[in-house]
């Protein structure tokens, strides 16, 4: 069966459960700017943007179809492609998983139009190299330590190599 609704969408399809998120949000709001401005809600709701909170999750799922569009077209007999899948225990998701003969990649999507990924490396020669992910000027070790929680949930369940990679949409 084939529906264009939103609420219909399969769960493993990518970006699902980012759009999901701010479907919910946005309904959220929406009900509040209406509670608040009683007959007024309509317009007080047109009139007002959207939380930059919840802009994120369309932003991010954006990100996570393109992606899932781009692995799906690499999809084989020796090459499956799964998305959105949830982490046990946790509210948190795996945005791509890809499994191959030579073994599984965690694919981790972020959306930051417009910015630069950068790895800064620190130190060297007289105190310890220390590396950091920056984005937009701002240090992100929460991506690192989201991928790493990511690589430990599939490790623990599989002996073949799980390597991991962030991939950048419209990055800089």
């Amino acid at each position: 069966m084939t529906t264009t609704d939103d609420s219909a969408e399969r769960a493993d399809r990518a970006g699902s459960s980012a759009r999901r998120e701010h479907e919910r949000r946005r309904a959220k709001d929406e009900a509040a700017i209406r509670a608040s401005w009683g007959k007024l809600g309509g317009i007080a709701v047109a009139l007002t943007p959207e939380r930059q909170s919840t802009t994120a999750w369309r932003t991010g799922a954006i990100g996570e179809e393109r992606v899932g569009a781009a692995l799906d077209a690499l999809a084989s007999e020796s090459i499956r492609v799964l998305h959105d899948r949830r982490i046990p225990k946790s509210r948190a998701n795996i945005d791509h998983i890809v499994v191959t003969s030579a073994g599984v990649w965690v694919i981790d999507t972020k959306r930051y139009k417009g910015q630069r990924p950068v790895l800064r490396v620190d130190g060297g020669i007289i105190r310890p190299r220390t590396e950091h992910l920056v984005v937009g000027g701002r240090e992100k070790a929460s991506l690192l330590a989201g991928m790493a929680k990511q690589l430990a949930v599939l490790r623990s369940v599989t002996d073949v190599p799980v390597t991991g990679a962030l991939c950048f949409v419209d990055a800089d």
